[in-house]
């Protein structure tokens, strides 16, 4: 037998050598298997609670944004009218009559429970032959109440600078020919930082003048127009 031909017992020892070899490839891959899943499974389970808190966060968030919008919607300033004024003024002197023209101040109101703050109003006066149309885009007129600036505390209200309307105006509803309509806005912000600014539009037609202008009492009977009543957001679409 030639001396290089390695003996039966060698290559018994050199076979259970590579079976041992073998077995423990197999058992470091079953081993990085089992740590494989055992990380994939702590990672889902932590992205998963991850999840959870950030639903959690967000839900919380939400809450903080409802309780702090709804105390700002409950102490924020709300401003609107309530009512005008009307004064009655004299003929020219020696005259012991009234012509007919007359004085209006509107009446602005804050409904909230915190002053106003840079606030402005305007307020306007026509006569229409004809009811308003339905693109009038109510302009503010320069000889109309404003733009005027006031301050209007909480649960208070504080009057528009006068409106004078002609005697010719007045009769002209007295005897129902056309329309005469007051509109105007008030802007302003309340005292909370970061809040947008709000606004609050109103329209009113005097419908009718009833009574003796020159000599007696007067009532006048009034209507909100079909447009231009709105405050914040719903002004947008107006």
């Amino acid at each position: 037998m030639p001396e290089n031909l390695p003996n039966s017992n060698e290559q018994n020892a050199a076979t259970k050598l590579e079976q041992d070899i073998r077995s423990g490839e197999r058992w470091l891959i079953g081993i990085n298997s089992a740590l494989l899943v055992v990380t994939v499974i702590i990672a889902c389970i932590y992205y998963g609670q991850l999840c959870q808190m950030k639903r959690a966060v967000n839900q919380a968030e939400k809450a903080n944004n409802i309780t702090r919008d709804s105390l700002l919607y409950i102490q924020r300033a709300f401003v609107f009218v309530t009512k005008f004024d009307v004064t009655r003024l004299p003929a020219p002197p020696g005259s012991n009559q009234l012509d007919g023209s007359m004085r209006f101040a509107f009446q602005w109101e804050n409904g909230g429970n915190t002053p106003t703050k840079d606030m402005s109003t305007h307020i306007s006066e026509r006569w229409f032959p004809q009811s308003l149309p339905a693109d009038f885009a109510f302009p503010d007129y320069p000889e109309g109440g404003g733009p005027f600036r006031m301050l209007v505390g909480p649960k208070a209200d504080a009057r528009s600078a006068p409106i004078f309307v002609s005697a010719h105006d007045i009769l002209a509803i007295h005897a129902h020919k056309g329309h005469l309509y007051f509109w105007g806005w008030a802007r302003y912000h309340d005292v909370f930082p970061g809040t947008e600014e709000h606004i609050t539009r109103f329209c009113t037609e005097i419908t009718d003048v009833i009574g003796d202008l020159p000599k007696g009492n007067v009532n006048l009977q009034t209507a909100n127009c079909p447009r231009g009543n709105c405050y914040d957001g719903e002004c947008k679409n107006q």
